[in-house]
């Protein structure tokens, strides 16, 4: 009987699944990299997009708070005015003596 020289060896095969492995591992790995540096890319894009909206909320946000800082203080005004003009009005309303 012939001995086939084209026979594989359990040591063949597993060197050749070793050498396979250590490549599938490496494209996977770099794979996860891209995949990782794509999520990092979008994650920036949307946290720039939301600050920036929140940009504009902050600073409409400021002007409601200005616009009720200046009406407490103009409401303030009034009533002073308003006691004043009580005054004054009580004080002509009181019959002549």
């Amino acid at each position: 009987m012939k001995k086939s020289k084209n026979l594989v060896t359990e040591e063949f095969l597993k060197k050749e699944l070793s050498d396979l492995h250590k490549e599938i591992k490496e494209e996977m790995l770099d794979l996860r990299e891209g995949i990782i540096d794509q999520v990092d890319s979008k994650n920036r894009q949307y946290k720039d997009e939301i600050l920036t909206g929140l940009d504009k909320v902050m600073k409409e946000l400021e002007i409601i708070r200005e616009d009720n800082v200046i009406g407490t203080h103009q409401i303030r005004e009034l009533r002073v005015d308003v006691d004043n003009h009580e005054k004054r009005i009580l004080k002509l309303e009181q019959p002549a003596q």
